[in-house]
């Protein structure tokens, strides 16, 4: 291993010369394996390079020797770890590949083109959400969350491709920052259908005892499952028991900050009083819910088809009717 100009000048004993191209050494296979920037300092690798070390300073080996040597050992270490996390993430990649085939209908898994989206500008702040809010070293599958852990509220009127851009956000997350493989879950969830699962968990009568099972298990993953993408919440009406377990699953998953993905189409007036129809208990229960989704999301205004920065104070201003 060739030695800069620098190294040379710098360098006053042989075992600075050593630890020099040790540092140049570990730079090259921090680069060419990159998963062992964290295994060099382990104990085998670190006593190895205290005996070549010892061996310089006594005049047994020179650098260049001491440290062909060290390379020669390791090489072929990192090279069998490279192989089987390959192959780990191979099958891991397939794993998740099932998972999700299983969980996002199939017209969203397709790919997009962007210039054909009605509001590219929307579309790239959903995918943008994991830069603006989330130090994704603290992402799901790598630490605890942090506390500025917030979800998306995709708002806009029928097909302005809210939905769409939801489901490539949870396809993107199990590419990049998410694996089934490691026990982390996601679940897309039409508001229709959780309304009919939640009206049979809550005891609907002449349900056979194996639907209500499965009813329960759904709300359950709902109330509990990593990510959740509920889709065209303004569309079904509330009754008390779809009311009382909806509150359930978005208090529980706001307390536990459990990513949550909402498609609406209404604002907030129209909103609740479509899914409350006028009805004062439900209308107290919905007002509960569109307050707690909207202090744990940020708004993506899909009717705003401007191009800029977004100001989700301004929207949500906007929402409520009243001045910033």
């Amino acid at each position: 291993m060739s030695m800069s100009a620098e190294t040379i000048t710098t360098a006053t004993t042989e075992p600075e010369k050593f630890d020099q191209l040790l540092k140049e050494l570990k730079d090259r296979f921090e680069e060419q394996y990159s998963h062992c920037a964290c295994t060099w300092y382990e104990f085998e690798c670190k006593t190895a390079q205290n005996a070549l070390r010892q061996k310089v300073s006594t005049g047994a080996m020179t650098p260049t020797e001491a440290i062909a040597e060290l390379s020669a050992t390791l090489e072929p270490i990192y090279q069998r770890e490279e192989k089987v996390l390959a192959a780990r993430r191979q099958k891991r990649a397939k794993h998740d590949q099932s998972y999700i085939i299983t969980r996002i209908p199939e017209e969203y898994r397709q790919p997009i083109m962007r210039s054909r989206l009605p509001n590219p500008r929307a579309f790239d702040e959903v995918q943008g959400w994991f830069k603006r809010e989330w130090d994704t070293t603290n992402y799901i599958g790598a630490g605890e969350r942090g506390p500025g852990d917030r979800g998306i509220i995709a708002v806009g009127a029928t097909g302005k491709a809210k939905t769409r851009a939801l489901a490539h956000f949870l396809l993107t997350g199990f590419t990049k920052y998410w694996s089934a493989s490691d026990d982390h879950s996601c679940l897309f969830l039409p508001a229709t259908q959780l309304k009919r699962d939640a009206t049979i968990a809550a005891g609907r009568p002449g349900v056979e005892k194996s639907a209500r099972k499965e009813a329960e298990e759904l709300v359950e993953s709902a109330r509990t499952c990593d990510v959740l993408l509920l889709d065209d919440l303004s569309q079904p009406k509330f009754t008390p028991a779809y009311a009382e377990y909806l509150y359930e699953i978005i208090e529980h998953r706001t307390s536990h900050r459990l990513l949550i993905l909402v498609s609406l189409q209404l604002g907030r007036d129209e909103f609740l009083e479509k899914v409350s129809d006028r009805n004062p208990h439900l209308l107290t229960t919905a007002e509960a819910i569109f307050r707690r989704l909207t202090d744990y999301c940020d708004v993506i205004d899909f009717d705003d088809d401007t191009e800029g920065t977004y100001d989700h104070a301004k929207w949500l201003a906007a929402w409520f009717e009243r001045e910033d």
